[in-house]
């Protein structure tokens, strides 16, 4: 959430120049009403500020640390993410108090509305830095081991993104080999130590818990390894495998929730789901998300590991296409221009006007 609401401030600042940025997690910044001490992206910290005048406010976090302070903003914009089929009640009130809601896939748009979200909801894409493209030639497989990566945050839920499932396959897919190792990037290491009392590693699974690389050097990881395997339950849009694709590197993902917005069979390895399971977490554990089918999964991971020329060159064909459609200034715009109109709206009625013909309901 800081990487993208950097790159929504980024863009409202070359739009429109004179705005503040306020932190509203930290609790003592918003009591206090004072600029935060701690800033993602330094460049924004001039901007620093609490405007309670603004005609305009947009939160984009969780729907619980609105503040009831915001609300005075005339003319509200909430942005906002799930990862099941429904939304929890309280974040339902809260997004009804907001003019416009913006959501990064169609899938949590959908679930919005099921939920009862009245205000129009606009789909507004993640992006890509230019930082994730190719940084190698991977015109062949150009080392040894074959590498299958799989890399999330622990706050994300080991559930959610599979990941005893994964090891589980794994493990059973490739017993015995010396020619192929599964990277597990994660900082979940209580998960990992119990998943690993529970199988033998050995020297088919390694660990990686380097979680606080800058961006270029987190993209040039997707140029290391030969295959992103990503078997999420549930995404709200999927940063993973959307970065592989732009990255050039062939990806193993489910074309469901927020992923299938973006996911093809055109540009990734397409896995099966298995039935519906319980959401989890804040907001989303009213709702259903996927269930790995494990067997497809295997065969998944054997497609790659056999056919990896013919999935490089998938991804590879349509690469510099992925990258130029995704830049954040091509998927900001609509909300750029939307966000014009409404400053310029005088009256409710022409507030109401302009969402009603920007804004598909």
């Amino acid at each position: 959430m800081a990487n993208v609401s950097v790159q929504f401030c980024n863009l409202l600042i070359q739009k429109f120049g004179d705005i503040a940025i306020q932190n509203y997690t930290l609790a003592a910044a918003e009591l206090q009403e004072s600029p935060q001490s701690e800033w993602t992206a330094s460049e924004l910290e001039p901007y620093s500020g609490l405007n309670r005048g603004a005609k305009l406010g947009i939160f984009y976090g969780v729907p619980i640390d609105v503040p009831e302070k915001f609300y005075q903003h005339p003319i509200r914009i909430g942005c906002f993410v799930c990862e099941t089929d429904l939304i929890e009640q309280s974040w339902v009130d809260i997004c009804n108090r907001f003019d416009l809601i913006v959501v990064p896939s169609q899938w949590c748009k959908s679930a919005f509305n099921r939920s009862g979200v009245k205000p129009p909801i606009l789909v507004v894409a993640h992006g890509l830095e230019p930082e994730y493209r190719p940084y190698k030639n991977k015109s062949t497989r150009h080392h040894q081991p074959f590498v299958f990566y799989s890399t999330f945050y622990a706050n994300a839920y080991c559930s959610r993104k599979s990941l005893e499932e994964l090891v589980r396959t794994f493990l059973r897919t490739f017993k015995g080999r010396d020619d192929v190792i599964l990277r597990i990037r994660t900082d979940s290491k209580a998960k990992l130590r119990e998943l690993q009392k529970k199988y033998n590693f050995g020297e088919l699974i390694h660990i990686d818990s380097s979680m606080g690389h800058d961006t270029e050097s987190f993209a040039r990881i997707y140029s290391e390894v030969h295959c992103t395997v990503h078997p999420a339950k549930g995404e709200g849009f999927g940063f993973v495998p959307f970065q592989s694709i732009a990255c050039e590197t062939p990806v193993i993902a489910m074309h469901e929730t927020g992923m299938a917005d973006y996911l093809s069979p055109d540009n990734s390895i397409s896995l099966k789901t298995s039935g519906r399971v319980k959401g989890e977490g804040a907001g989303n554990a009213v709702g259903t998300y996927f269930a790995v089918d494990e067997s497809h999964l295997e065969r998944c991971l054997l497609h790659a590991f056999h056919n990896w020329q013919e999935e490089y060159q998938k991804v590879h064909a349509l690469g510099a296409n992925f990258r130029q459609q995704y830049q954040w200034s091509e998927v900001l715009a609509e909300l750029m221009e939307v966000t014009q109109l409404l400053l310029e709206s005088n009256s409710a009625l022409e507030k109401q006007n302009v969402l009603e013909l920007k804004i598909a309901k």
